[in-house]
């Protein structure tokens, strides 16, 4: 999960930063060079030096639960955000994953509420889990949603039904 969060950094220093300040560097004036590195290079190694050690102590903090009720969880390095959501305010779970996600095995599961007004925005998101797809279908479970293979089931035996009343109506 880390390694996610490192190669984002790295992308942003090269394209955010390096792309602009490397050319710019040639042409300041030669008595002022070490001005200009002072003043990009300083804060941007500040920046990630900060961001080195936030990202380690971030993931630290990272706790979710599947519980018998509801859905726990709690992150955070300096301001702790915990959110409980019980399982009969869930109207769905979701997956989200980008490429570098996709790439690393990685998954959001977003937990969507009737409470958020129709807005795209989850009311909780687990973060960065491998097992995405279990988690959703345990929460789907839990929350009374059916996964494909359940409805299939379902349905196949709905239709056995309804061709033996069928037959006992032909005859």
């Amino acid at each position: 999960m880390k390694h996610y969060w490192y190669l984002w950094m790295f992308f942003l220093v090269v394209v955010g930063v390096l792309s602009w300040s490397v050319p710019v560097a040639f042409f300041v004036p030669a008595d002022r060079l070490l001005i200009y590195l002072l003043s990009v290079c300083l804060p941007i190694s500040v920046a990630l030096i900060y961001t080195s050690w936030w990202i380690p102590k971030f993931y630290e903090t990272i706790e979710f639960d599947l519980g018998e009720d509801a859905v726990h969880g709690k992150y955070g390095v300096f301001f702790r955000r915990e959110k409980e959501i019980s399982y009969g305010r869930i109207t769905m779970a979701g997956l989200s994953h980008g490429p570098l996600k996709r790439y690393f095995g990685m998954y959001n599961v977003t937990i969507h509420t009737a409470a958020m007004g129709g807005s795209n925005l989850p009311e909780m998101c687990l973060m960065n889990v491998k097992n995405g797809p279990e988690i959703r279908d345990e929460i789907s479970g839990k929350i009374g949603k059916l996964s494909q293979s359940e409805r299939r089931s379902v349905e196949e035996r709905v239709l056995e039904e309804l061709q033996k009343i069928r037959e006992i109506m032909e005859s």
